[in-house]
């Protein structure tokens, strides 16, 4: 195993370790922050492009 852990794998270690309940509540956490980038790197392109 590597030492740098992905992050995809550290959400399955947490999905395994902790209740589903605390774990569907990282992911849309998670879901609002990659939304979120997506929508800022889209506006940074549309103004400044």
């Amino acid at each position: 195993m590597s030492f740098i852990t992905p992050p995809f794998w550290v959400l399955v270690h947490l999905e395994l370790s902790l209740s589903h309940h605390f774990h569907v509540a990282c992911l849309l956490c998670l879901l609002l922050i990659l939304t979120q980038q997506v929508d800022k790197s889209r506006w940074l392109r549309k103004n400044f492009a």
